[in-house]
Formats: C-alpha cells, structure tokens, sequence
C-alpha cells in the first residue's frame, strides 16, 4: 500500500470518526481548548449537550437558524466558561470587565488579537455580516450601513 492509500485510509477513518459520539466530544473540546476555554471540559460538554435554551433570552436553540445557533459563552481574558447561550445574544454582549479585547463601545465589534484587526460580525435571518479593518471607524460605518440596509428592507 503506498503513503497516498495509506494517508486516504487514515483520513476516512478519521473522517467516520468524528461522527460518532466520542468524535463530536473530542472535536468540540478540542476547539474549546484552541479557542482558550479552561476547565472541566467534560463537564462543560454536558451542559453544552443538555442545554435546549439559551440561558439569556430563553429562546430554543436549534442547529439550522444561525441566530439561534448554540454558542459556549466565555471570557476572552481568562478562559472561563459562563453559560450557553443564541448566537444574537452571545454576539451582541458587552462585558468591558471581562472582555478587555472589546473596547469599541458598539455592541458586536471587537478587536481580535489574532489577526490586530477589529472585527464585527452580525448574523440576521439566515444571512450573515462579516467586516474586518485595522480601522475601527471604518467597521463602525460597515456595522450603521448594515443596520440601515437591514432596517430598510425588513
């Protein structure tokens, strides 16, 4: 068998993998860990799994609608996990005392220490909004010529 059979094989099974329940648990701690989640993360991961609600505004999480698409809330400064909430309310937080990152003042944009750039992002009926610069006025003017376009049409 050469390294490329070998290599698809091993992709495949992997792939068939993380279909399964100890897949999904893996991968989805896994990307809590890079994203800087500290913790029990097994015990996160059943409240993750149970949870039907977002622990905010009470709607019913489901997996099609991208607003009310599940998210791990977390602090950006100290890994800690906080609640599991709809993506509307874990976007549109902000908490200065935690998330230092977030000093725009606009609710949705943020700076990201990753890429130094400021970032916004806005998820409405099935459509999703993404705007990042070096410049924050700018992203600010993207995020007003969004909520006017938006409201114009809705």
């Amino acid at each position: 068998m050469s390294d490329l059979e070998k290599r698809n094989k091993h992709r495949e099974y992997l792939r068939e993998w993380r279909q399964t329940k100890a897949g999904r648990k893996s991968t989805t701690t896994s990307n809590w860990k890079q994203r800087g989640v500290k913790g029990d993360l097994n015990k996160i991961y059943d409240i993750w799994k149970e949870t039907q609600f977002c622990d905010k505004c009470k709607v019913e999480l489901d997996t099609e609608d991208k607003g009310s698409r599940k998210c791990m809330d977390h602090c950006h400064v100290t890994g800690e996990f906080r609640a599991i909430l709809c993506n509307r309310c874990n976007v549109s937080q902000l908490d200065r005392s935690k998330r230092t990152d977030n000093t725009s003042g606009y609710t949705g944009i943020t700076w990201s220490k990753w890429n130094k750039r400021w970032e916004y992002r806005l998820s409405h009926k099935g459509m999703n909004f993404f705007k990042t610069d070096k410049n924050k006025s700018v992203v600010i003017a993207y995020k007003f010529a969004i909520l006017l376009l938006l409201k114009s049409k809705y």
